[in-house]
């Protein structure tokens, strides 16, 4: 089981992520956060590429749902993932792939995502 929240602080601007899973070493390839920029994180089948691309997106102007989108098209077992992306602005995208174990699934709002599986 793996749950994640990654969130901005609607008054201070302030982005984190907090993950708790079974696995250890997570916070070497689940979790990135870049100060006024964004915060992303992946899990399930976790690809450590995908959160240094996404804060690079991020970090042109890219909103967290386009940056969501343009992942997914260069990720061949997108299906495998769970990501989920708040940008600067506190958008926020998520994505939980059709081949994730039972239980699973996100909310996203503005500023937050949680995610589970």
């Amino acid at each position: 089981m793996t749950f994640t929240i990654v969130g901005r602080c609607e008054r201070t601007g302030a982005l984190g992520v907090a993950l708790a899973t079974y696995a250890i070493g997570v916070g070497n390839r689940c979790p990135y956060v870049k100060a006024n920029i964004g915060a992303i994180s992946t899990q399930a089948s976790s690809n450590p590429r995908l959160g240094p691309l996404a804060i690079s997106l991020l970090d042109m102007g890219y909103s967290a749902p386009k940056v969501l989108t343009e992942l997914a098209a260069s990720d061949p077992f997108i299906e495998y993932r769970q990501i989920g992306i708040v940008d600067r602005d506190g958008h926020s995208a998520a994505r939980t792939g059709a081949n994730n174990r039972d239980w699973k699934g996100h909310i996203n709002r503005k500023n937050f995502v949680a995610m589970g599986n």
